[in-house]
């Protein structure tokens, strides 16, 4: 028997358009009118979401995830038909077993709001077969976007959740319009500090993680500070928090903390945001599943409760619960939620986003205009 055929060779509607600059104008971000948001550092060869001196304060998975880009975004106006990313990616972050590359680190690309596709690369990029190598992390890769007819419309590309990404570069059609994004309905934007699953693991793309849902059907700006094992509620993430501007904070790290020292953390954590913030609207949101452990789950919310109710007997009434696994059991909980117990699916991201809007919506109404 013949090898088998790559399956883009068998299917078409996997292969991917071949990428041509030919009638196209590159641009190396960042560059106006194009607008970057969500991350600390934006620049052609520093794209990160802390500073580095407040990273390597923390425990080291956020050492570690500091510089991945999940929560970055590309806005702009054009009428051009044709888009084109091109990036570099140093010190791969190796394929998962259980995302998406598409997720983990591929951008994607929203036209007036829709999802249109994520920017895939071949199943071959410069001779080296993705199924047997990492070439495309390690170095980088481009593709391209087509899109139906000529007229302006208002593009949106997420950063890949779990990428390193250095330098971009974005081809638009020679004599395309191109004109800065219309600005956010909300400005300030909502902060996310969380686990794995706040980072993105393990939806199929990046617009598919719940703070970037909530972000556009909210019409909000957000940073996304959820690290892979690293949401421990460390005292310099607190430092770090109390003086960033943004809207509502979203606390969602309680599954990154042993059981036994939630206890210790949780609370001092708020506190420490709260004494400097005190009109700051936070939401204490708990994991999404319990991964067959009932115990540790049911000790890691006692710990966020109590901090929910103390506050609310010393009078705050800027603070707001969301029992995170009441929130997708209407979805089928970690049945069909999750992907392996742990992480959510695009059905779970979904699920999560959805019970945290009325949420959102009453907290960004209750902020004080200065």
């Amino acid at each position: 028997m013949d090898q088998r055929k790559n399956i883009d060779e068998i299917d078409k509607n996997f292969a991917v358009e071949q990428v041509t600059y030919e009638g196209m104008n590159t641009v190396l971000l960042p560059s106006a009118p194009f607008e970057i948001d969500g991350l600390y550092h934006a620049v052609s060869g520093d794209y990160s979401r802390l500073p580095k001196e407040t990273a390597f304060q923390c425990n080291e998975p956020v050492q570690q995830m500091f510089t991945c880009t999940s929560g970055g975004r590309i806005r702009f106006r054009t009428d051009s038909e044709r888009i084109i990313i091109k990036c570099t990616m140093p010190d791969p972050m190796t394929p998962m077993p259980h995302m998406a590359f598409t997720g983990s680190n591929c951008f994607d690309l929203y036209a007036d709001g829709s999802y249109v596709n994520a920017f895939r690369p071949g199943m071959t990029v410069s001779g080296a077969h993705l199924s047997r190598s990492v070439y495309f992390v390690a170095h980088g890769y481009e593709a391209l976007m087509r899109l139906p007819g000529r007229r302006m419309r208002e593009i949106l590309i997420h950063f890949p959740l779990y990428a390193r990404v250095t330098d971009i570069w974005i081809a638009l059609e020679e004599g395309a319009s191109l004109e800065a994004p219309s600005p956010y309905l909300i400005s300030d934007p909502i902060v996310f500090y969380g686990t794995s699953v706040t980072q993105g693991g393990c939806v199929s793309h990046a617009g598919n993680n719940y703070p970037a849902l909530l972000s556009g059907w909210l019409n909000a700006d957000f940073i996304n500070l959820g690290f892979s094992d690293g949401g421990r509620g460390d005292q310099a993430m607190a430092e770090y928090l109390k003086d960033l501007p943004m809207s509502v904070l979203v606390l969602n790290y309680d599954e990154n903390v042993r059981s036994e020292d939630i206890g210790g953390i949780y609370e001092p954590f708020f506190r420490a945001i709260r004494e400097k913030r005190p009109d700051l609207p936070v939401i204490f949101a708990s994991g999404m599943f319990s991964y067959y452990q009932e115990d540790d789950t049911a000790k890691r919310f006692e710990a966020i409760l109590k901090t929910y109710e103390h506050a609310l007997e010393a009078g705050d009434r800027k603070v707001w619960l969301l029992n995170g696994r009441e929130a997708v059991a209407p979805y089928g909980g970690t049945d069909t939620a999750s992907v392996e117990g742990r992480h959510a699916n695009d059905l779970g991201s979904y699920a999560y986003a959805k019970a945290l809007e009325p949420i959102l919506m009453e907290a960004l109404s209750s902020r004080v205009d200065p």
